[in-house]
This record gives structure tokens, C-alpha cells and sequence, in this order.
């Protein structure tokens, strides 16, 4: 392929997200591994075969190979074929002679290569010199694809065929995002291509990452049974995260297009559309071996606060990572990692350090075990990322009835499959009766209790009730547990259980600094049971009050304690009562509970002291 269109090929992929991986039910088949090259000469077919490749990628320009309407792709002997020899464009049959020669070369090899055909000439999109605005007539594409898979079927083995390259993003496509346009283009090519593909693959051209909606789209638009398979691409820019994370899409909570293992989510947007036999083609992978630090992305969204890429030993790492992944989903048929070769001494820029070899030609640690790979058919299964929910259950309340509050206790651990490191507790929520989330506590760690005395169960009708645990982890996993609560105080009558009030068991009670006195402390009731209503303090002085005398002229007097102040908190909490004495004297401080059913009233001793 030419240098402009590898340069596009690449740059279209660093003005995304970055991205990640996964985990799933082992296969019984590894995805075919192969690798892009940016030419088809014989020193990079040779190249690419000394890998161990079995599938080669390369690009196709059709507005270099069809410069005039109406000339055809093809020799003499190609059926059907107008104009064979292209004989005013003597330029067109050598570049045919040169991909010719690469399907050769490759078949003997025990390769099949993969063309991508893109291109626009000026006299089918308006005359335009812009070769990524798509033609005005999808009929014309389709016609020149459909010569060019004629031809090339004609000549050897071709593994697939790519309709466009990354027609969902603006680097390749100048066009309408919606859908429509290029699925006229999809659909006139199938129709005129397969006919004559044999066991070829036609794909939809590769997306942008793993753009499941895109994909959707082509389904409404009618596309089902026009096409083999997706191609999809995953080496986005400044991709320095492994294969064993990803992200969550919402509200569909599918993982994440920029996501290496969001291919999974095509493949669901696949079966919802009642087409299992589509394949999924990962004909571009890769992560870029800048060792860059930390902010040294110089594109995308990544730009200044992301790494440019990963070491060469790490590089080579998630390779083995990668291809163990795909080696879990039989659907995925094809895994072509990009690229071949680096470019450009530019030690920060990721486009120029994909390849599993360097500037000079020499392999970089991911060259051996890319080979390592393909000398076992692309390797088998491996720990893919953490899909496992954690475990969580309740810790109360039991099944005893309630007239107001309950406390909700509940606890929860991330678990991951046997070789996979759990991504650990992101929140625990409550609910009730299928409702949305009533309360969440973010930020929770694995193996912590919440506890929330949910004092708006007394609202709740009478009757029972679902309330719901659900613990969420850093990956989006979501499991839940649920249990039934049953309010009313018809139910709650022949249930009591007794309370106490605890006071601090060493020193004394009650502890004053001048005249501000301060007793401390906390209602016990049974596990299990939320602490409803409220604890009260009330403050006595002993007193001399004058009475009426019952001796007439003389006066009487009566020494007894009188209330001076009163509060009260919530049961729910620790208490501490602080109260200022206006008087000295002999006091005494006595701390009582309401009760809420079914929980018994209760009364501390009075405590005396003096001031």
C-alpha cells in the first residue's frame, strides 16, 4: 500500500479514546493470526512470512487502479473482463502485476492476504480530488470491487475483502455518519461481489475501535445477509492500558467502543439482530513501543495526559495477552496485528512503533512472541480481564417486623476468575420494591459493612417488601441481593425486645468542667434491629421550696430535686448531652428511651453529682 494511505490508516486511529480488555467462555478455536504491511513488494511478503503470519493486510487504492470510468480491473484471460489490458493506463497493470505477485507469493507461503479497497477516483464523486469523499454512485464502487475480487480470485487463495476502512470516522470517510450512505455502498457491493468471491470473505469495512452502534445502524438500514462478517479495529491512540481492562458504554452498559474486548459488544449487537453466522475480523491490533512517560500522547483526547505508548517488553506482553483473549471467542475468526514495520524515527510519535520490528528491521521482543503464536495456530485461551460481579448479601435485618426505621447492613468482595486480578468494590446501593437507588455508598472497599438506619421505612405502606443490595465494581459488574421486610404494628404486637442504655464503665458518668456538664453514651438493642425514636436527658437540682405551713405564722420549707432541663437525640446514634448549670449545687442526670415497637422502653439510673 502507499505510504499516504498507511499514514492515514494509522492517524485515524490516535483521535479517539484509549482503551482496554476482558474476559469470556473459552473457544475451541484460536482467532487466525495475522499482520498489515505497507507493501505488497516481495521483501515485505517475504518479511511478513518469515512470522509465521497467516494472513497478510493490505491496502487497495481503487481510485489508482480505476483512474478513468469505465476501465476495468483484470487481464485478458479474467472472465468477462472489458478492456482487459487497461492499455491507456499502463500504470494500473503493473500495480496489478504487484499484487499478483503477493497473492503468490503468500499462497505459497501457506498465507492468504486481506485487501481493504478504498478510495475514491475524481469521476465518481463529483470530480473532487478528496479520494475518502465517497462516490456519488455506490454502483460504481461495488462494480470495481466486484473486477477486482474477479481478478485476484482468478489469480489465488484471498482470505477477505474489506469495504472501505473505517467508514465511521472522519479520517477515512468525508461523508454522512449515519449509515445510510455507506450501507448503499455495502449492500451494492455485496450484491455485485459475492457472486463472484468464492469462500472469500466479504467484510463490512473495519470500524473505529468496536462500534457496536455504528454496526446497529447498518442492521436498520436493512444490511442482514450483506455481508460475511465485521471487521473492526483496536489499536486506538495512545493506547498504554492492557487487554484486561475496558469500560462501560451507558445507559446499554456495554463495554466500551475504544475497549479491546468491545468486540463483544458487536458480537451482541450481531445476535440481536438474529445473524450468528456474521464473523467477527480484528484486522488491525496493536499497542505503539514508545516507552513515553506519563503525559507524552501528542494526539486524540489523550493529548498531554496520557503515555504515547508502552515498552517493547510490555508491548509484547499484551500481545501474548491479546491473542489469549480472542482465543476464548470462536467468532472472532481473524486477529492482524498492525503493524509489520516501524516507521519514522520519531520516538514519541505512537504511529511509528507498532511493528514487531524496528527502524532497522530487527525484531523487538513482540516479534518472538507474535511467532510464538503462530506456530501453535494463534495460541490458546487465557485470563481476559475481570467479568465476574462481586459477592454481596445482608447482614440485617432479619425477618422480624417493624413499625419504623430499619437498619440496612449489608457487606460485599470482588471476585474475579482464577488468574484474573479482581478490579475491586466501586459502590454498595440500596433499594426498595424495584424502585431506582434510595442510597449509595461510593467509594466502598471490599469486605466493609454499610450501614444506614433507613428512617424512611416507616413511610413505606403496611405489608411486606423487597429491599435490594446491589454492589457495583470498578468495571461495571453488578450483583445483588435482596430480602423481604415486613411493616406494621399488626404485625409487630406479640414481638418486644428489651433495650439498654449503656453509660462509659470506667470513671464517673457524668463529667463537668466548671458548671458544663456532659454525660455520654449509647442505646444497645438486639442485633439486627434499627434503634427507632430517640433518647431523652433530663437535668434534676436538689432544691429548698417553700410550702404552706400547716402552723400558722411559722414557715415551712421541702428539700426535693426539680427538673431545670431536658433534650433528646436520636436512638439511632451515640449520644452526648452538654448542658451549661445555671446553679450550683446537688444535681442528678438520668438518660431514658422512648421505645419504638417492637423495642422496649428503657431508663438509666439517676447519676448525681455535684457542682
Amino acid at each position: 500500500m502507499s505510504p499516504l494511505a498507511l499514514s492515514r490508516c494509522v492517524r485515524v486511529l490516535l483521535a479517539a479514546c484509549a482503551a482496554l480488555l476482558l474476559a469470556a467462555p473459552a473457544a475451541s478455536q484460536a482467532a487466525t493470526p495475522g499482520v498489515n504491511i505497507d507493501s505488497y513488494s516481495d521483501q515485505r511478503v517475504d518479511a511478513a512470512l518469515a512470522t509465521g503470519a497467516k494472513l497478510v493486510r493490505l491496502f487497495v487504492r481503487w481510485d489508482q487502479l480505476q483512474p478513468r470510468k469505465g476501465a476495468s480491473y483484470g487481464s485478458a484471460q479474467d472472465p468477462g473482463a472489458a478492456n482487459a489490458n487497461n492499455a491507456e493506463d499502463p500504470g494500473v497493470a503493473n500495480v496489478r502485476a504487484g499484487y499478483d505477485g503477493a497473492i503468490k507469493r503468500l499462497n505459497a507461503g501457506g498465507a492468504k492476504p486481506i485487501f481493504v479497497i478504498l478510495g475514491t477516483p475524481p469521476w465518481a464523486n463529483g470530480g473532487s480530488a478528496d479520494e475518502l469523499k465517497p462516490p456519488d454512485d455506490p454502483q460504481d464502487y461495488a462494480d470495481f470491487f466486484a473486477q477486482f475480487v474477479r481478478h485476484s480470485n482468478s489469480v489465488g487463495d484471498v482470505a477477505a475483502y474489506e469495504v472501505w476502512n473505517e467508514e465511521d470516522a472522519a479520517e477515512f470517510w468525508h461523508g454522512d455518519f449515519s449509515g445510510g450512505p455507506y450501507a448503499a455502498m455495502l449492500k451494492a457491493t455485496y450484491a455485485a461481489a459475492k457472486p463472484v468471491a468464492g469462500d472469500s470473505a466479504i467484510l463490512v469495512g473495519p470500524t473505529t475501535g468496536n462500534n457496536a452502534s455504528f454496526v446497529q445502524k447498518l442492521y436498520e438500514a436493512g444490511l442482514k445477509g450483506s455481508f460475511d462478517g465485521v471487521a473492526v479495529h483496536t489499536d486506538t491512540a495512545c493506547l498504554s492500558l492492557g487487554p484486561d481492562f475496558y469500560y462501560r458504554e451507558d445507559p446499554s452498559a456495554r463495554i466500551g467502543q475504544f475497549s479491546f474486548l468491545g468486540y463483544r459488544s458487536v458480537r451482541q449487537v450481531m445476535l440481536a439482530n438474529q445473524d450468528p453466522s456474521a464473523k467477527i475480523w480484528m484486522t488491525e491490533l496493536g499497542w505503539s513501543a514508545t516507552d513515553g512517560g506519563p503525559t507524552s500522547c501528542q494526539r486524540g483526547t489523550g493529548k498531554g495526559v496520557r503515555a504515547s505508548g508502552v515498552s517493547e517488553a510490555t508491548q509484547a506482553e499484551f500481545l501474548s495477552q491479546a491473542y489469549g483473549c480472542l482465543a476464548r471467542d470462536e467468532y472472532v475468526v481473524a486477529a492482524t496485528w498492525f503493524t509489520l514495520n516501524d516507521r519514522r524515527d520519531q520516538p514519541l510519535d505512537e504511529m511509528n512503533h507498532y511493528g514487531l520490528l524496528n527502524l532497522q528491521g530487527q525484531p523487538k521482543p513482540a516479534y518472538a512472541a507474535f511467532k510464538k503464536l503462530t506456530a501453535t495456530g494463534g495460541g490458546s485461551a487465557g485470563p481476559c480481564g475481570d467479568f465476574s460481579a462481586p459477592r454481596v448479601s445482608f447482614v440485617t435485618p432479619d425477618n422480624t417486623p417493624y413499625t419504623k426505621s430499619v437498619l440496612l447492613q449489608a457487606t460485599a468482595t470482588d471476585v474475579a476468575d482464577e488468574g484474573v486480578k479482581p478490579a475491586g468494590l466501586s459502590r454498595i446501593s440500596f433499594s426498595v420494591d424495584g424502585g431506582p437507588a434510595f442510597y449509595r455508598f461510593n467509594g466502598a472497599k471490599d469486605g466493609d459493612t454499610v450501614s444506614l438506619d433507613w428512617l424512611r421505612a416507616a413511610d413505606l405502606p403496611d405489608g411486606p417488601h423487597v429491599v435490594t443490595a446491589e454492589a457495583t465494581d470498578l468495571l461495571g459488574n453488578v450483583s445483588v441481593a435482596k430480602l423481604t421486610i415486613l411493616k406494621g404494628a399488626q404485625f409487630v404486637k406479640n414481638v418486644s425486645y428489651a433495650t439498654k442504655i449503656q453509660l462509659p464503665t470506667k470513671g464517673k458518668p457524668v463529667v463537668c468542667k466548671g458548671s458544663t456538664c456532659t454525660i455520654s453514651g449509647r442505646l444497645i438493642g438486639p442485633a439486627g434491629q434499627s434503634l427507632a425514636g430517640r433518647v431523652r436527658v433530663e437535668w434534676q437540682l436538689y432544691v429548698k421550696q417553700r410550702v404552706k405551713s400547716k402552723i400558722k405564722g411559722k414557715k415551712a420549707y421541702v428539700s426535693k430535686y426539680v427538673t431545670f432541663y431536658k433534650g433528646g437525640s436520636s436512638a439511632a446514634k451515640p449520644f452526648v448531652f452538654r448542658q451549661k448549670l445555671s446553679r450550683k449545687g446537688k444535681w442528678r442526670v438520668r438518660v431514658s428511651y422512648d421505645g419504638a415497637p417492637p423495642l422496649k422502653k428503657t431508663v438509666t439510673p439517676w447519676k448525681g453529682f455535684r457542682v
